[in-house]
């Protein structure tokens, strides 16, 4: 049973199968609401990874967040690739905005990559410090050899390791920092105690050093909530990296599961992009 009809247009960015490249197009999506009469059930058709309130379309963010993370282009230097390649002034503010409302639409699978990370047998954990516009933070990195999580918190104190380790029964590899000696799972730092486990701390160090660099456009600007907003995504799309999936063709997937990066199957030697976007019912 139809419940409601509307018609939106959107500005956004086109991706063609056959890898030939990117074009601007505008989208005319007809969205209806149903309500199933037997279970009561709401959706909407089509189903589109995000149907914003705004009028730009969700491969538009995708470009925007995949070269400010990936590519490591400041939000200003994104916007003016937009103009000139595409003839797109999206206005800046716009910009953090695409960030935002993807950092909320993969909030869920951020915390499905931590919960997967706690469960694996050896777990790498390092952190590193992060200016924000009026105090100063910590950023933790949490990672098994195919996923990782990012964790912003105020300070380096233990309590934090604690609640988050305190139940893992597996095997930790870290640095000599002191909060981790008074946990109770099995430890390795540089001493090969346990056979099959890395004696080094590669997998989190890698992962803090991408942070690092991205770090080096806005540290001292970050607010709480837009460093919470860029762990997210680069949790998302470091996992991807870690699981040698294109980034950039997972956050066009509109997937939101962590076995969806894996089951898009395409590695990175593979070359870049995409998807084409979600067929609308017309366009120009």
């Amino acid at each position: 049973m139809v419940e409601r009809r509307f018609t939106r247009w959107l500005i956004d960015l086109k991706y063609y199968k056959t890898k030939i490249g990117v074009k601007k197009w505008q989208p005319r999506y007809l969205i209806c609401t149903y309500r199933c009469q037997k279970c009561d059930t709401v959706f909407t058709h089509p189903n589109l990874p995000i149907i914003t309130s705004t009028r730009f379309g969700y491969g538009l963010m995708a470009w925007c967040v995949y070269h400010n993370i990936v590519g490591k282009q400041s939000m200003l230097g994104v916007h003016r690739g937009l103009q000139d390649i595409f003839n797109l002034n999206v206005g800046t503010a716009n910009m953090y905005r695409f960030r935002s409302t993807l950092a909320k639409f993969y909030l869920g699978l951020n915390d499905e990559i931590l919960a997967a990370i706690l469960k694996m047998a050896v777990v790498h954990i390092d952190e590193t410090p992060v200016k924000l516009r009026k105090t100063t933070g910590y950023v933790w990195v949490v990672s098994s050899s195919t996923e990782v999580c990012y964790i912003f918190r105020d300070t380096r104190e233990g309590s934090f390791v604690h609640d988050l380790l305190g139940a893992y029964e597996g095997v930790l590899v870290s640095d000599f920092f002191t909060a981790y000696d008074s946990l109770d799972c099995q430890q390795q730092k540089t001493f090969l105690h346990y056979d099959g486990v890395p004696w080094n701390n590669n997998n989190a160090e890698h992962a803090v050093h991408h942070f690092a660099k991205l770090r080096q456009l806005t540290d001292g600007m970050f607010t709480r909530e837009s460093l919470q907003q860029l762990l997210v995504l680069l949790t998302v799309i470091q996992t991807c990296e870690y699981r040698k999936v294109n980034p950039l063709r997972f956050l066009l997937s509109g997937e939101r599961q962590l076995r969806g990066i894996s089951d898009l199957g395409y590695s990175q030697g593979e070359g870049p992009i995409a998807t084409e976007s979600t067929p609308a019912e017309s366009h120009i």
